[in-house]
């Protein structure tokens, strides 16, 4: 079996999702291609060691300039290649690595100010629901999607509550109701 079967094979065993698996796969293939072209040789992955991953790895943050959450998924990629496809390999084959990492940009949130929400809220005309919904929304902190699935009986005034169905939390998965 070819090293790209194995892999797809294991991944599906351990269910990774259809992304993850096209995204390693990826990343698995410009690493056997990049150690080629480095050592001028087709090598077997078994034979390549730490310093190739390494350099693999730093060649992207610093030749192609690629974010930190790439080189993550790269580095997780030739994790899963070595620990779970080619198992055959001794534990602590690749050893440590000593990376370059990329830096994430500092962001600062662009928010309004309460006089320019204000403002906005003012603008709509205060017999119209999007007034209501917009108001929720500030108020609140729900999504327009949230606002918009709302119900009469998910608003409980004696309680001061809403039930928010089907919300996002953080990363997670919707939940089914």
């Amino acid at each position: 079996m070819k090293l790209l079967e194995k892999f797809e094979a294991v991944a599906r065993q351990r269910r990774l999702a259809e992304n993850t698996i096209d995204a390693y796969r990826s990343w698995i293939q410009q690493f056997l291609r990049f150690s080629a072209t480095a050592r001028r040789q087709w090598t077997r992955p078994e034979e390549l060691g730490t310093a190739d991953v390494e350099s693999f790895l730093n060649d992207l943050v610093t030749r192609r300039r690629l974010s930190a959450s790439s080189q993550n998924q790269a580095l997780n990629a030739l994790v899963f290649l070595y620990s779970q496809v080619l198992d055959a390999l001794p534990e602590n084959h690749l050893g440590k690595f000593a990376l370059l990492r990329s830096t994430r940009p500092k962001r600062v949130p662009t928010v309004l100010s309460a006089a320019e929400v204000k403002r906005v809220i003012e603008a709509i005309p205060q017999d119209h629901i999007s007034r209501l919904l917009t108001e929720l929304m500030y108020g609140t902190g729900m999504r327009v999607g949230e606002v918009c699935t709302l119900r009469l009986r998910d608003i409980d005034v004696d309680r001061a509550q809403i039930i928010v169905r089907s919300g996002k939390i953080g990363d997670r998965k919707r939940d089914r109701q």
